[in-house]
């Protein structure tokens, strides 16, 4: 897939639970881990999906990242 598809798919495919959100506590935040970033997509997702249940992402951390498209595929 490409980047955009990656991106239109992530957003379809991470949620956040009923009823999970109220398992933080008051100004709670989320760190979110990933162990490859290709095009950032999942972590953006994720970030969207907390962010609709009212709880901050800290940030997105990795373990990898690939390489750059030459020419921004």
């Amino acid at each position: 897939l490409g980047r955009w598809d990656r991106a239109k798919v992530a957003r379809r495919a991470y949620s956040i639970r009923s009823g999970a959100a109220g398992l933080a506590g008051p100004r709670s935040a989320v760190l979110i881990v990933d162990d490859v970033i290709t095009t950032g997509a999942t972590g953006v997702a994720c970030a969207e999906a907390l962010d609709a249940v009212g709880l901050e992402c800290l940030g997105i951390v990795s373990f990898a990242r690939t390489s750059p498209l030459v020419g921004g595929g």
